[in-house]
């Protein structure tokens, strides 16, 4: 065959596949869409059923209103400004410091038990008391129990030892009687006087026993101790009557020692009697040279004035205050003293003011019930005991008794 011939050929069949080709496309592209069309079908049949609304009028862009200030305006405005912050409140200066405010309670003669020659007998105190140890101090508790330290006079001897000394009067408690002072919020005792030996030193020691025992503090005769309260220290020292020798030395250990505050517990003076002796003047002077900031007088059994002295404050007498050793006392005037420590916020310690709160030794005018009530404020006994001890009280005259009658002696 001709090279003309073999190529004509092969073009014609060429020619004939390129038209059967074209004329397949149609046919593929509607099997195409045969294929397509029954997925279509079945999308379209699972949607949501659609709900024929109204077709709307598109609205004319140029007539609308603009938007209402208080529809959705202000929300775009909120959106766009910064969020006002309120201005935080000044936070409240501190307030300066203040002082505190201590305050020591003082009380006179405690004579927690009868005489030698009456004990037990009928209307004197250990009869009366029994073992009811709150009931004698149970009206100045709620002074003593308030306060930061109370220091009364212990004059007598709590022990069962009945062997006294030779000598007029001889006081004695039982032991037990510490209690007394202890529910009594009584914390602290000075034994510097003429009745802590009554009962010899058996009895003193069963005494200071009995007082350990109980919780109370005591201070001996010419002899020091030291109380530390919240933040100050108080020094004590006692002494009867002119034993003063030592003092300087024990008021200059005391401030060794730390005591912010010093007093001094004397058993002084001359019974019976408002007016003071050369020889507590004396001792005063000494003491207040000493450096007392607090002189605490006890043994006249009558209130003695009260006086301040470069810068010390100076009780020469507060009387008898729970006092077992007379049956009628002819003065029941006595008081509470609570006298106010001050510490600055500097550190400095000070004597702030004096209070005085008048006391009867008695519930009863007449006799004694052992029990020291407060006076009612205005009332001619109430005034007395104030004038007792600014010192301007004036002693009526004494009534001579009649020559068959009986008192009984005022220890």
């Amino acid at each position: 065959m001709r090279r003309t011939d073999r190529y004509e050929k092969e073009h014609r069949i060429k020619t004939a596949a390129a038209i059967a080709a074209a004329a397949l496309i149609p046919v593929a592209l509607a099997l195409l869409l045969l294929w397509a069309l029954p997925a279509a079908t079945v999308h379209e049949t699972a949607a949501i059923p659609r709900v024929n609304v109204p077709e709307q009028p598109v609205p004319d862009q140029a007539a609308q209103p603009s938007p209402s200030p208080s529809a959705e305006q202000p929300v775009k405005d909120a959106e766009e400004q910064p969020a006002v912050q309120p201005e935080p409140e000044p936070e409240p200066e501190p307030e300066p410091p203040k002082d505190r405010i201590f305050t020591i309670s003082f009380a006179g003669d405690c004579t927690l038990g009868t005489e030698y020659s009456t004990y037990g007998q009928e209307g004197t105190l250990v009869r009366v008391v029994g073992d009811d140890y709150a009931y004698p101090l149970q009206y100045a508790a709620e002074y003593f129990k308030n306060d930061d330290l109370t220091i009364v006079n212990l004059e007598g001897a709590l022990t069962e030892y009945n062997e006294p000394r030779e000598k007029e009067y001889r006081f004695r408690g039982p032991k037990e009687y510490a209690n007394i002072l202890a529910q009594g919020g009584v914390e602290m005792v000075s034994l510097a006087n003429n009745h802590t030996m009554d009962y010899g030193s058996i009895g003193y020691a069963d005494t200071k026993d009995a007082l350990e025992n109980a919780g109370v503090g005591y201070c001996e005769n010419s002899s020091t101790a030291m109380v530390e309260l919240d933040g100050i220290k108080i020094g004590v020292f006692a002494s009867t009557y002119s034993l003063t020798h030592n003092m300087e030395k024990s008021l200059d250990k005391l401030r060794e020692q730390g005591a912010d505050i010093i007093i001094c517990a004397f058993h002084w003076g001359e019974e019976n009697t408002y007016n003071l002796t050369s020889g507590q003047l004396n001792m005063a002077k000494q003491a207040v040279d000493a450096g007392a900031d607090i002189i605490f007088g006890t043994h006249p059994h009558v209130l003695q004035r009260i006086e301040e002295k470069d810068g010390c404050i100076i009780y020469y007498s507060l009387g008898n205050f729970c006092f077992g050793g007379n049956r009628d006392p002819r003065d029941k005037d006595t008081a509470i003293i609570q006298q106010q420590i001050v510490l600055t916020p500097e550190g400095e310690v000070k004597l702030g003011d004096t209070v005085i709160i008048p006391f009867r030794v008695s519930g009863q005018k007449v006799g004694n019930d052992y029990r020291p009530v407060p006076m009612e404020e205005g009332t001619e006994e109430y005034d007395r005991v104030l004038e007792k001890l600014a010192g301007t009280y004036v002693a009526p005259l004494p009534e001579t008794p009649p020559e068959d009658s009986e008192t009984e002696a005022l220890p």
